[in-house]
């Protein structure tokens, strides 16, 4: 009998001891006794049945995986599925005239917010559109908003995606290491560049992230895209910004 098949059987013997024995005593005490044991007992099942799911949750189909609780490991085994630590952040400063381009519906100058509203959708689908292309087979927008700073937009998305080329080969070990690999995809300093040139830029690194991918691959045998973080600062005294930007990739050796 296990420990947790034990620790149910403790608790039934002391449900049908309350459930017979009760009208017959008629102590509050005890009856107060009973069911902090009981609720004891829960607490140890719940406690055996948490440690199995991490038990469980510090493997890679059946192999061991260090250290325990790697943060990517959840989407490493749920590869072909949208997984929550999987995304990509963009905080990106605009001006009005670059969230409206391409769109040729009216446009209110008196209700900014409104047109925001069903605008912002749009550049978050266009920019899951540009990632699909890149390196994913699906995405997906978790969130977007803008709020005005000076005269420019700061616009914020978080859209989560699944990898479209295979994570590839495990080595057969006894034990597999877990390891994150950043990138910078700038190579180095923050990048300056104009606000109409976004999307230009902005494909630029997600060709850049399939690229970096595909190397480690060659090299490892196996990778994970699994975070691309890019963020903006305006340059005070110019109409540029600066773009710092990053990717994280996971591994198993």
């Amino acid at each position: 009998m296990t420990a947790m098949q034990g620790s149910f059987l403790k608790i039934v013997v002391v449900v049908l001891l309350l459930l017979v024995g009760a009208p017959l005593i008629g102590s509050l005490i005890f009856n107060v006794a009973a069911a902090a044991y009981i609720m004891q007992m829960m607490g140890m099942v719940s406690d055996s049945q948490e440690k199995a799911a991490e038990r469980r949750a510090s493997d890679f189909q059946g192999v061991k995986v260090v250290p325990e609780g790697a943060p990517g490991l959840v989407a490493l085994r749920n590869f072909d599925d949208f997984e929550q630590t999987r995304t990509v952040s963009l905080n990106m400063h605009m001006r009005l005239t670059d969230i409206r381009r391409g769109d040729q519906n009216a446009f209110d100058a008196n209700d900014v917010e409104a047109y925001l509203a069903s605008r912002l959708p749009v550049l978050a689908r266009a920019e899951c559109d540009l990632i699909v292309k890149a390196f994913a087979s699906k995405c997906a927008v978790n969130r977007v908003s803008a709020r005005p700073t000076e005269d420019l937009y700061q616009v914020s998305m978080r859209l989560t995606f699944v990898q479209r080329e295979p994570f590839g080969e495990v080595a057969k070990a006894p034990e597999l290491n877990y390891v994150e690999i950043p990138l910078n995809l700038n190579d180095g300093d923050d990048k300056s560049i104009m606000t109409d040139s976004w999307v230009s830029q902005r494909t630029r690194y997600y060709d850049a992230v399939a690229k970096g991918c595909a190397k480690i691959r060659a090299q490892n045998k196996n990778c994970a895209i699994m975070t691309l973080t890019i963020a903006s600062t305006p340059q005070r005294g110019s109409s540029a910004i600066k773009v710092n930007a990053g990717a994280r990739y996971a591994i198993l050796q």
